[in-house]
């Protein structure tokens, strides 16, 4: 074990700087080319199936219809590629460093780009579910682009804070994917090594894998720790040096400098984990499958000395250039660092509203009480769930019965407002006597003490719900204090028709497409889709990010680190204890 760890180590040193460029070979050709195609085959597939936006519910049967199927399956097929093709070079280099050769990228490159076609056939059945649940979310490039579309650090809070019965079955899922991981740990070797197809190339790593996965879990588990302590020690002794440096140089703006170089350098640690482990992998590959008999060299690479020779110009181009490159890198650093240091000032310069989700949360929920509880903890915005009777009266109600808050399994819309006005609420000695209130009744006790979001709730006529509730916030002088939010949006529609001035949001948890052709002031998107891209591109349009519902503490200081408008919680106090740790 320690012979491997050792080896592995040692190549990585022999070869880093090979490995630093290949790394950076394939962000720049991820960002400027491989993104590109994915995004203008991302934009074709939603032309061909109609629409340029899809959000809630409408993702999800867009995904399942055979158009969206044959879309999710082209864009993992070419994700499978890519990341195949950066696996199969690095364990080619780590390969020829196992028997101490030496080996040019572009060499590998063109040797990899061979071995693609073992994945096709039947056995990509078996391949693309291997890549989408095991070997993709270990992609650094990759895991960039699903954190654009997904919270992960808020997904996986919110998933250990769940239900027992959920958090015992994501454990057992996580422990089927470690499983599956370590007995396949060996196909991309095999295909680009051995030149398997796909199919036999997952066989034989489950075959040699047999009896010896806590073995090679735990060898995985001892060398990344080694590999952590290692990094972490590192951007350490960096930290120790720039704080001794910086005692006595008081500038903020050199601190700031000092805090953006150590985070690139960490950022450099996370982009080699890939290449550690490939090489560890391939040491491990060799000790499992020439136990019994030498290891024989199967990789062989055709010599083609004009690509060499442009390799060879490339490196020494930089080598004769070191200073220069040095002062590029530094030049892009400050660049860098003014851009982030910017906008980090105006992200303190910010305010962030928080808003109470149907009220104070001790209180009976779209209550009076719960109304009047906010405003008296000086909550800026109150969040209301409004309903429409039978009769045309709007009421405050979440679901779309009454059974949760009075035990009454009928629906706000089958019932007139003569009987809701008399159902109470109440649940506790000081709220016993609480009843449903109106919509009215609610704008007259917020009376501009806070601003109000209006969840629309929307079981019956869109037009004239949207109708009664502008005349109300109308008569209410409550215009400039007013949000309107739904996932419906023809009645969002019908309210901006009425009166263009009143702001008006989609409430989103989950899109794909083109959001700035929805005709709203904001998006009040749930925690799992909190992400930097999203915030950038809606601030653009002049619009507003509302997040909701936010309530772990964990989570909390998740989307504090973003620049969104408003937090919708359950505990508003709890957010403001946070802001002004």
């Amino acid at each position: 074990m320690f012979r491997l760890l050792g080896c592995s180590i040692k190549s990585f040193c022999e070869n880093f700087k090979k490995y630093i460029v290949f790394e950076f070979i394939v962000i720049i050709f991820t960002s400027f080319i491989w993104v590109p195609i994915l995004t203008y085959i991302y934009k074709m597939l939603l032309r061909w199936m109609g629409a340029s936006t899809y959000y809630n519910k409408e993702v999800y049967q867009a995904a399942m219809s055979y158009k969206g199927l044959v879309g999710i399956i082209v864009i993992f097929i070419l994700c499978v590629i890519i990341v195949f093709v950066e696996a199969g070079v690095l364990i080619v280099i780590s390969q020829k460093q196992y028997f101490n050769q030496e080996v040019d990228v572009l060499n590998s490159l063109l040797f990899v780009l061979k071995r693609v076609p073992k994945l096709f056939g039947l056995s990509i059945f078996q391949i693309v579910p291997f890549f989408m649940l095991i070997i993709l979310p270990l992609n650094l490039n990759f895991m960039k682009i699903i954190q654009e579309k997904i919270n992960l650090p808020i997904l996986i809070t919110s998933q250990l804070n769940g239900s027992k019965i959920y958090l015992i079955l994501n454990i057992i899922i996580l422990f089927l994917c470690i499983y599956l991981f370590i007995r396949s740990i060996f196909t991309i070797h095999f295909i680009v090594i051995k030149g398997l197809k796909g199919s036999k190339a997952m066989l034989s790593s489950i075959r040699i894998t047999r009896k010896n996965e806590i073995r090679i879990f735990v060898y995985l588990i001892i060398f990344n720790i080694v590999v952590f302590f290692i990094g972490i020690t590192s951007i350490y002794l960096l930290t120790g040096f720039i704080k001794w440096f910086m005692d006595s140089i008081t500038n903020p703006l050199v601190s700031n400098y000092a805090l953006t170089l150590s985070s690139y350098i960490t950022y450099l640690l996370v982009i080699l984990i890939m290449p550690i482990n490939v090489i560890f992998v391939t040491n491990l590959f060799y000790y499992f499958t020439c136990q019994k008999e030498e290891p024989i060299d199967e990789v062989m690479l055709k010599s083609h000395p004009q690509l060499m020779k442009i390799e060879n110009k490339v490196i020494q181009f930089f080598e004769s250039r070191k200073y220069l490159f040095s002062f590029v890198v530094v030049i892009y650093l400050t660049i860098m660092f003014l851009f982030n240091y910017s906008y980090t000032e105006k992200i303190f310069n910010w305010d962030i509203v928080v808003a109470a989700h149907r009220g104070y949360h001790l209180a009976p929920e779209n209550s009076i009480s719960s109304i009047r509880e906010s405003i008296e903890l000086g909550v800026e915005v109150i969040e209301i769930d409004v309903q429409i009777s039978k009769d045309g009266v709007l009421v405050l109600n979440h679901d779309r019965t009454l059974k949760r808050v009075a035990g009454k399994d009928e629906r706000v819309a089958d019932l007139n407002y003569s009987i809701i006005k008399d159902i109470y609420i109440g649940f506790k000695n000081s709220y016993l006597d609480e009843k449903i209130p109106t919509l009215e009744e609610a704008l007259l006790e917020i009376d501009k003490k806070a601003k109000v979001i209006i969840d629309i709730k929307n079981y019956g006529s869109d037009q004239e719900m949207a109708e009664k509730i502008v005349e109300l916030v109308e008569r209410n002088n409550m215009i400039d204090d007013t949000y309107i939010q739904s996932f419906d949006q023809k009645i969002l529609k019908e309210i901006r028709s009425i009166n263009p001035e009143i702001k008006i949001g989609a409430i989103l948890y989950a899109s794909i497409g083109n959001l700035s052709l929805l005709d709203v002031d904001f998006y009040t998107i749930h925690q799992y889709m909190l992400s930097d891209a999203f915030v950038k591109n809606t601030h653009k349009l002049n619009r507003e990010v509302w997040v909701w519902t936010v309530n772990l503490d964990e989570n909390i200081r998740e989307v504090l680190k973003y620049r969104v408008d408003g937090i919708i919680t359950d505990y508003p106090e709890r957010v403001h204890e946070i802001l002004i740790e």
